[in-house]
């Protein structure tokens, strides 16, 4: 248990303070030049997670799970001083106190994930490990969200004559929103929903689509790499929703195989 514990925490920290330095950088790209504070605020992020990043290298799955306990409540602290930047920012922003290309929903979507990696340190440092119905039906609302949010993303970067593509991210983005929905009922049934039969099923359907999505992201991030397709679309954004749909599928395995295991 107490490697079980190691392990997830340094994979936690691993993957999200990569994503999180990533975003920092996304959000300093799309400020105008003159919100210089914004811009400096955001790159000491970048190095505040760097040093994450070293630190982690420090550690393995054999370390003392104390050490650990301190490392996430430390990184714990990181990811809360990033998400209220975030929604200073996502405030700035609706009060049209500055204007930028980093547009609202993607300040709130990048908030969100902070919010989900600080809660999910907290959750390791309280020994919840192993997922229970409930909170596997609740993961999946956030993560389905977040899928759908990447499908609009991309079609909003996407150069407008991309209009396949730019049909095919509309597609994913309406097939996603309907996900959403029905996953939000399932977690309002709760805790009837909570049967296995019915959680198997909703992990199922999930994954055909997250892996659709991840395929689609897949194709267009090679394009883009070998700049074959016109977007405004970075490309290490590109590679970064990518990851995340990975990120996704792999919770999904973790999910069922804890499913099988209980049963």
């Amino acid at each position: 248990m107490a490697n079980q514990f190691v392990a997830r925490s340094l994979d936690e920290i691993r993957f999200w303070s990569r994503i999180m330095k990533e975003h920092a950088l996304f959000l300093s790209l799309g400020f105008n030049v003159d919100d210089t504070k914004l811009i400096q605020e955001a790159q000491q992020f970048i190095d505040l997670f760097e040093r994450v990043e070293q630190q982690l290298s420090q550690f393995t799955v054999n370390s003392d799970p104390q050490q650990i306990t301190a490392f996430n409540n430390q990184v714990y602290q990181a990811a809360y001083s990033i998400w209220a930047y975030k929604r200073k920012v996502l405030g700035l922003t609706l009060r049209c106190e500055i204007r930028s290309n980093n547009y609202p929903l993607l300040l709130d979507h990048t908030s969100r994930e902070a919010a989900y990696f600080g809660e999910r340190l907290k959750e390791l440092n309280e020994g919840k490990l192993n997922p229970t119905p409930g909170k596997i039906i609740k993961e999946n609302v956030f993560f389905l969200r977040i899928m759908a949010d990447h499908s609009k993303f991309i079609g909003h970067l996407l150069d407008p004559s991309e209009r396949k593509l730019v049909d095919q991210a509309r597609e994913f983005s309406h097939d996603f929103d309907q996900l959403v929905f029905q996953a939000t009922d399932l977690d309002s049934m709760r805790p009837q929903s909570e049967t296995q039969p019915i959680v198997d099923h909703f992990l199922d359907e999930n994954r055909v689509s997250v892996v659709a999505l991840r395929d689609f992201k897949k194709a267009a991030k090679e394009l883009i790499e070998e700049c074959r397709i016109k977007s405004n679309i970075h490309p290490l954004l590109a590679d970064h929703v990518f990851r995340e749909a990975e990120r996704f599928l792999h919770i999904i395995d973790r999910f069922e195989a804890s499913l099988t295991a209980n049963n």
